[in-house]
């Protein structure tokens, strides 16, 4: 699934990270509002972030400033007007601290999900398409690489990792091969700065992408779903899951003939 349609826009859904969270000394930003960041063309732009309570924040860009006091939470936010493609731009944050966010652009930002299709990296097609990786020097093209993480207890208030990555022919291969060439071919035509985020993990079913609302029209997995809100519970999946693949492999090691002492070593 690639998603855009001017509806997305990386600041004003950000994958519903926007939620509760203790506050901070010093203001702080998501990790997606980093150096080297797309931000969408033609829409509103919401930029937010923590800092303490009944702080106040200033956000300047392209020759404007935009005032924010943070919230009982600790939470602040600010309302950009619609930008015109282009950069490289700076995002400055004025508060108790100062925070520069630099080589910032302004194109089409694109949420890239699905399963191991849109998973699958460019590192898995360099056979087929060497020249592609060699000739991968586009700065205008960049990716942000959502963590493989587990929420089962709700929207998270940010991610646990990430940033933007520029496309280098070192960098693109752990591009998404299928956001890739579909980036190269709206770059082309538009000739815009093109943001893939990457947020794909083979196997998921399709409920496991649904908000906690969207599921109340579904009642079993409805029910699944609160059920893995145990920690507990979910922790001992995870060890007993981790246990059945490790043996497994030991398994496979022991009865590869290949792996066998005396035996020489092959590879097919």
């Amino acid at each position: 699934m690639i998603f855009n349609g001017k509806a997305f826009s990386l600041f004003s859904t950000a994958l519903g990270l926007l939620a509760a969270t203790p506050a901070h000394a010093t203001v702080r930003l998501p990790r997606l509002v980093s150096d080297d960041m797309v931000l969408q063309r033609d829409a509103p732009l919401r930029v937010w972030g923590w800092a303490a309570a009944g702080e106040q924040v200033a956000v300047s860009f392209q020759g404007k400033t935009y005032n924010a006091t943070a919230s009982p939470k600790g939470e602040w936010q600010v309302q950009l007007p619609a930008q015109k493609a282009g950069g490289p731009y700076e995002l400055k944050i004025d508060a108790s601290n100062h925070l520069l966010v630099k080589d910032v652009l302004v194109g089409d930002v694109w949420l890239c999900s699905g399963q191991s299709n849109m998973e699958t990296p460019m590192s898995r097609v360099r056979d087929k398409y060497p020249e592609v990786i060699a000739q991968a020097n586009n700065p205008r093209i960049r990716q942000f690489e959502v963590p493989l993480t587990y929420a089962f207890s709700g929207p998270k208030a940010d991610l646990t990792g990430g940033r933007w990555v520029l496309t280098t022919p070192e960098n693109v291969l752990k591009f998404s091969a299928v956001a890739y060439f579909f980036a190269m071919e709206l770059q082309a035509k538009y000739q815009v700065p093109i943001g893939i985020i990457k947020d794909a993990v083979g196997g998921s079913p399709a409920e496991a992408w649904l908000s906690a609302d969207a599921l109340k029209q579904f009642p079993t997995y409805e029910q699944q779903g609160a059920k893995y809100k145990d920690s507990t519970l979910v922790a001992g999946i995870k060890q007993r899951e981790n246990a059945a693949v490790a043996d497994w492999y030991q398994r496979l090691h022991q009865a590869d003939q290949g792996e066998q002492p005396g035996q020489p070593k092959w590879s097919a």
